[in-house]
């Protein structure tokens, strides 16, 4: 019996020498691959050696990653997503195809593929949790999904580590969409009505509501002095008080417009300024 044990475990030694010396050399030749930049024929080997049932879970994180680049090096964003999502979180790898598979789905726009990536990421301690966390409440206010922003955002509470710093200049970006998009452009033109360029400097551009007021009240007064001296028929008051309706409306029409640009100027500024953030969170993250 023990005589048999032994023969099964030289054999068992003997079959798995052979196919670490196989591996050794597939990786060499992969290396070849990925050095010399020939990316479509390291798709078919990484692919062919990932069929191998024999593989440790090290030796499959490291082809899926390299899969993964050779992907995005072809813009296959789809497969290379894929390809780095499955490379397990007990390797160092896991932080760098995390970071990569993200960039690239920024890079092309794909806020809500990004945000249901994240879904799958499974961080192992509470830097990496942080990390999720806000990309995941990032992710959602990029891609307007209003129902996940407002569960995810409360999680932002929970950030530690070195996400602490990005989380808190997102709620700063946050809190200034939120405020700008409360600002009523019918408000804005009523304000105007009132006081001419009052409606601008509600939207937050008080020179632009000087400018706007100064010829309201030079005209305005101009008119009134050339009616009291010579009533309606003044051609003085008729080019002045044609002249005020002029800036008077359309500085009403302006004050409206004003608003939409400012909300859409502060807006896209915030949403600028994230997608930056998160870029530089990926890369301080995969470091």
């Amino acid at each position: 019996m023990k005589n048999i044990l032994l023969l099964l475990v030289l054999f068992c030694g003997t079959v798995a020498s052979a196919q670490s010396e196989l591996f050794r050399r597939e990786a060499a030749f992969s290396d070849h691959l990925f050095n010399n930049r020939l990316y479509s024929e390291g798709i078919l080997h990484y692919r062919n050696l990932l069929r191998d049932t024999t593989l440790s879970m090290a030796q499959r994180d490291t082809l899926d990653f390299r899969l993964g680049f050779c992907f995005r090096q072809n813009a296959q964003l789809d497969s290379s997503v894929y390809a780095y999502g499955r490379v397990g979180n007990s390797t160092r790898l896991y932080e760098q195809s995390t970071a990569a598979a993200m960039e690239q789905l920024l890079k092309a726009g794909r806020y809500n593929s990004a945000h249901n990536y994240l879904g799958a990421v499974g961080p192992r301690d509470d830097n990496q949790f942080g990390y999720k966390m806000y990309w995941r409440t990032a992710t959602a206010f990029l891609a307007n999904d209003t129902a996940s922003l407002a569960a995810d955002s409360v999680s932002l509470r929970y950030v530690k580590g070195g996400a602490i710093e990005f989380t808190n200049r997102l709620r700063k970006e946050m809190d200034r969409a939120t405020h700008i998009k409360k600002k009523s452009p019918a408000l804005a033109a009523g304000l105007s009505a009132v006081v001419p360029g009052l409606g601008k400097v509600y939207a937050g551009r008080p020179r632009h509501g000087l400018a706007a007021f100064l010829p309201c009240a030079v005209l305005g007064v101009e008119a009134a002095e050339a009616y009291r001296r010579g009533g309606w028929k003044d051609p003085r008051f008729l080019i002045c008080s044609s002249l005020f309706s002029v800036f008077y409306i359309g500085n009403i029409y302006g004050s409206a417009l004003t608003v939409k640009a400012v909300r859409n100027e502060t807006i896209n500024d915030a949403r600028y300024r994230i997608q930056a953030d998160l870029v530089l969170s990926l890369r301080q993250f995969s470091r």
